[in-house]
């Protein structure tokens, strides 16, 4: 019961993240902590380090995003990251 119930809290908060990175309201890059602690430290952290609050309830664990950059060589793709977000691609972190 546990479990579903944050599934569906994850599948709407997912929606609203969606729609707050879609290309007609691409937020400037001043809002992305606001963004990030609104729609996505629940599961990631505030650190984004994967250690939110509720991460311990998906079956997959949240990324590490603090080692996106490092698993480049240090390159941090704006597109690339967004495209993850908007679910058009997987990336692994």
């Amino acid at each position: 019961m546990m479990r579903s119930s944050v599934f569906a809290f994850m599948t709407l908060l997912g929606g609203f993240a969606l729609v707050a990175c879609s290309v007609p309201s691409m937020p400037e890059p001043r809002e992305g902590a606001a963004l990030f602690s609104e729609n996505c430290a629940v599961c990631h952290g505030a650190d984004g380090t994967g250690q939110g609050a509720l991460a311990w309830a998906l079956e997959t664990p949240p990324a590490d995003l603090t080692l996106i950059r490092d698993r480049r060589d240090g390159h941090f793709s704006r597109t690339e990251v967004l495209s993850v977000i908007d679910g058009y691609q997987r990336l692994e972190v």
